[in-house]
Order: C-alpha cells, then structure tokens, then sequence
C-alpha cells in the first residue's frame, strides 16, 4: 500500500499537469490589470482586518474593478465601501458553489488574491475553476506544494505577526509594490440608516457621545467564553475605573447572562445589525471584548479597545490594531490585568481628549 505522502505527491503531480501553474517568485506589473477578485468568504473580523488591503489595491491599480467573494457573516462590512465595485456571497452547498465559480470564470478575473490560510487545497482549486490558467493567483507563502495551485505566495506577508499586516504585506507583495505598515488605516464605513438607528437607541437609553463603553459578552468559541461571575467582577472594575454607562451586547443565547448584569447603570442591547453595533461602538470611550470579530470592529471604527484572550498565541495576530487599550491574557490575574490596562487607557484618553 502506498503511503500517504507518496498519494499526495502523485495527486499534486496530477494536479499540476492539469492546472499548469506558472511559478513566479515576484507579483505582478498592475498596470495591465484590468480586473480583481478577493476570496474572502469566511469571518467577520477577518473582513475588517483585510479592508485595509482592499483599500490599498484601490491606490496600486486605479484603474481595475475590484470584486469581493464574500461570506452571509461579513459581506455587510462591504456596502457603503466605495473601493469595492461587485460583491458576491460565496454559496454554501458544493453544486451552487461549483456553479457559482464556473459563472465567476466568465468575469474574466486578470488576478485572484486568496485570503484564506486553512483549507488552502479547497481554496486553491476555487481560485483556478474562477481564474483559469491565464489568471494570477496569489496566496501567503504556505508551503511549495501549494504552488500547485497558486503563481505567487508572499514570503513577506508570512513573517509578519500582526493579521492586519499579513493581509497588507500579501496584497501590496502581490504587485511587487512599497509595503509601508504606516499607511495601513483601519475603516469601516456605515450609512445613515445605521447613524439613524444609533440616534434611536441614544435617544431611549440617555448614551452621550463618547460617554459610555460597549462590553461585549458573546466570545463566539466556548474556549474564550467568560462566565457571568467574572463579567460582575469586571463590570465593576470597569465601573470604578471609568464612572460611566455600560452598555452590554450580546447573541440572544446570552440573554439570561445580560439580565443578570443589567442595573441603573449596566443596560443591554441583543439583536442589533452589525453596522448599528459599529455606529454604537465608534460613538463609545471603550470597548471590551473576548471576541475578536468586535475587537476588530472596535479597531475599524477607532475606538479604544480591552481584548481578552484564551491564550498568548493567539493574541499576537489577533490584537487590537492601531487604537488605544490593548490585550490581556486569560489567567489567575487576568482581573489585575484588566485593572491595570483600564487605568492605562483612561489616563491616555484623558491627555486625548483634554
């Protein structure tokens, strides 16, 4: 019986006969391109982190329409922004997504830039039934093996720690273009139904702007969840520290823990659509958050942020990005953390705002 690394050597080599990828070890000219496809269609918070990037491609080629395959959880980040000409919402079940990739294939894409770095094998295949041979596809350099499916991987991109700079680095590699992490700005763009809708919700619970702080209880994955014992603990270092409104969001499965939380000066908000949450969050001193989908929202509209993490690792890439805050680790002194890094970010937006 053959073993599994021989199999995937002759799949690959299968595949490469098939797919006939050229390698190239340096992006690509933009000034020919005419039009671009970013696959993009997983998370929230890795659509905010990306915008950036997307806004980048914006300055290198003027001149390209530039497409975004999105996902149902973060293709609203994308309609009020004016870099972005098409959206698509990736499909779901295996026939409308082949489907979908095959009417894609007709928009004639000059270049794809793959942002997803697990499943890159799915992706890979994804990216050459839309682009074709004749296409350019890219990719953070993850192996010589994913050559098979890309023409570039950047190498710059995969040394960098932070994800807003791996997504920058990638994109601008991608057409061996100046990488400068100073030009990267965190945005989000929101319209007036969402202004409007945050005027409301200010209107029926006395919110001044940039008199609160948005807490947020949902962690998305059970392993960075936080318990109402120790949300009490921290609503109320957060309340001695900043003597201000709290404001709880939360997914309805919360909605048991919320109430518990909730007093005359704790008042929670379910169900709110996304750009809402933002508006709500860019109107706030801080925020606080176990969910790194909100901390990078916090960050794309500048509002100071608190993250808390499960572990070191993953807060290295995932941290708040270019505001005031920063992150604390879970562990034995994770409420001295909070304290400490509260104090911190008061006595800076203090000096801000005087």
């Amino acid at each position: 019986m053959a073993k599994p690394n021989k199999i995937k050597k002759i799949i690959l080599k299968i595949l490469s006969f098939f797919l006939k990828n050229k390698r190239y070890e340096r992006g690509i000219n933009p000034d020919k391109v005419k039009k671009i496809l970013v696959i993009r269609n997983d998370a929230l918070g890795d659509m905010l982190i990306t915008m950036p990037a997307l806004a980048l491609l914006k300055q290198i080629a003027p001149r390209a329409e530039l497409h975004v395959l999105a996902s149902n959880k973060n293709y609203r980040l994308l309609e009020n922004d004016s870099n972005i000409d098409r959206i698509f919402i990736d499909e779901t079940s295996t026939i409308k997504k082949l489907k979908q990739a095959v009417d894609l294939r007709k928009e004639s894409y000059d270049v794809i830039i793959s942002t997803i770095y697990v499943g890159i094998t799915k992706q890979g295949l994804l990216a050459n039934i839309i682009g074709g041979r004749q296409c350019f596809k890219s990719l953070l350099y993850s192996g010589e093996d994913k050559y098979t499916y890309f023409n570039f991987q950047s190498k710059i991109a995969e040394m960098q720690i932070p994800m807003w700079e791996k997504m920058y680095a990638q994109f601008a590699d991608t057409f061996d273009y100046p990488i400068d992490f100073n030009n990267i700005i965190p945005y989000l763009e929101t319209g007036d139904k969402d202004k409007l809708a945050l005027k409301q919700i200010s209107e029926t619970y006395s919110l001044k702007h940039k008199d609160y702080i948005v807490v947020n209880l949902s962690a998305g994955q059970e392993r960075n969840q936080i318990s109402q014992s120790e949300y009490v603990e921290i609503l109320d270092i957060i309340n001695r520290v900043f003597h201000t409104k709290i404001v709880l969001i939360h997914m309805p499965n919360e909605s048991n823990i919320a109430e518990g939380l909730c007093n005359d000066n704790v008042i929670a908000l379910s169900n709110l659509d996304i750009l809402t949450v933002a508006e709500l969050i860019r109107n706030a001193i801080l925020c606080v958050s176990p969910d790194t989908g909100i901390v990078h929202l916090a960050s794309a509209v500048r509002t100071a942020t608190i993250a808390i993490f499960n572990s070191e690792y993953h807060s290295r890439f995932w941290a708040p990005y270019k505001v005031a805050g920063g992150k604390i680790v879970r562990d034995k002194d994770m409420l001295f953390q909070i304290e400490e890094l509260a104090k911190k970010t008061k006595q800076h937006l203090d000096k801000h705002y005087e």
